[in-house]
């Protein structure tokens, strides 16, 4: 990195602090001719899109679904199982327990994956891999400045004590 990271302000956000330091690197590259006016509409270009989509993610990750919205969603699907039976009574005879049983099974397991989709940068196992996404990102980027050697890629460790049922 061309600018030393300095810590000014301890309350700031980070990654307005990063966009920060990568435009004051661009200008320093730019008066130093590192690369053209045109190179540095592009290399803006994409940075704006990142800050956009960093917003994006910390959008969503922000994002607070409501207790009741959980709560009335599995009311309605208990309701919905509830009210199954009697609606099939008359056209399956003895089939309709195994079909109740799958329906009802189907309902309750896509209500379990909602509940635990609705947040999905919480470093569970069934969340975005974005530690994963960055290291790749890290890894192109540094391939395509050649003369950098490539960082071993770091194994976390497996954590075998935490187990997640959906």
């Amino acid at each position: 990195m061309l600018a030393s990271a300095s810590s000014s302000s301890s309350n700031c956000w980070l990654p307005a602090g990063i966009l920060q330091m990568h435009s004051r690197d661009l200008k320093y590259a730019l008066r130093h001719e590192w690369f053209n006016a045109y190179q540095q509409v592009e290399i803006d270009k994409t940075l704006t899109r990142l800050c956009d989509a960093m917003g994006k993610c910390e959008r969503i990750k922000n994002t607070v679904f409501p207790a009741t919205y959980s709560l009335y969603t599995h009311f309605a699907v208990i309701f919905f199982i509830m009210l199954l039976p009697f609606a099939l009574i008359d056209s399956l005879g003895m089939m309709e327990v195994p079909l109740v049983a799958a329906i009802s099974a189907s309902f309750l397991l896509i209500e379990k994956m909602a509940v635990n989709l609705q947040d999905p940068f919480e470093n569970k196992p069934t969340d975005t891999p974005m530690t994963a996404i960055a290291r790749r990102i890290e890894h192109d980027l540094l391939q395509m400045l050649d003369d950098v050697p490539l960082p071993e890629p770091e194994h976390e460790p497996a954590q075998t004590e935490q187990f997640y049922v959906l």
